[in-house]
């Protein structure tokens, strides 16, 4: 097992311009994390999104730090502008570029519910409609030695049965899950339980710590 950091943690650095990714690297390097994990990322003007991954990997190599996932966000109920085609086409690039990266895994959404009910009326449908598109990229991926997840977040596949209902379906030995110990939490689920179930499936970790509350004490004041 390998400690390691994500870019998500830097994103308040990252938003107000107080940092670049490059820093980030050798921050996470400097604080002692084995490896580092990257969200989506857009390229600096002028500089396609393969070239600037090809930029991090070396920045990555020259600190001594690893990539251990590439996590880019996906739907693949109703795809990009509603072409699922195009997402899938779309999501064996993202493979292509955590391939640049050097990172042995991807993690991808895989919906974010329902917004009617044409083709679909419960989440167990939903799984069914979206686990072939899922098993066609993970298929492509495994032919670049990257293995695919998705992780329990988004409300809709977050809980527990649901998140193993959805691997189980998929039912690829090339795709398992993000396990995010915090966010069946988020689900009103027992992270302690939640974890018993989803642990044989799990590629990659993310720990997260939280405050829980009860529901009966009083917020504090936020002014």
């Amino acid at each position: 097992m390998k400690k390691g950091i994500s870019s998500y943690s830097y994103n308040r650095l990252l938003s107000e311009k107080k940092y670049t990714l490059f820093d980030a690297i050798k921050n996470a390097q400097k604080t002692g994390f084995e490896v580092i994990e990257f969200s989506d990322f857009t390229p600096p003007d002028g500089k396609s999104l393969e070239d600037f991954a090809g930029e991090l990997s070396k920045a990555c190599k020259s600190a001594g730090i690893g990539v251990c996932n590439y996590a880019t966000h996906a739907d693949f109920l109703y795809g990009s502008d509603g072409d699922l085609d195009a997402e899938v086409k779309r999501l064996k690039g993202r493979v292509d570029i955590a391939k640049i990266l050097d990172s042995p895994l991807m993690r991808h959404d895989a919906c974010w519910g329902l917004k009617d009910t044409s083709r679909a009326r419960s989440w167990h449908d939903v799984i069914k409609i979206i686990a072939p598109a899922i098993r066609e990229v993970t298929e492509y991926a495994a032919s670049l030695n990257i293995r695919t997840m998705t992780e329990n977040h988004g409300y809709f596949l977050q809980d527990s049965t649901r998140m193993e209902e959805l691997v189980r379906t998929v039912h690829h030995p090339n795709y398992g899950l993000l396990v995010d110990m915090g966010n069946f939490m988020c689900a009103d689920e027992s992270s302690i339980k939640a974890l018993a179930t989803v642990m044989p499936y799990a590629f990659h970790v993310h720990v997260k710590d939280f405050l829980y509350k009860d529901g009966t004490e009083p917020r504090p004041d936020d002014s």
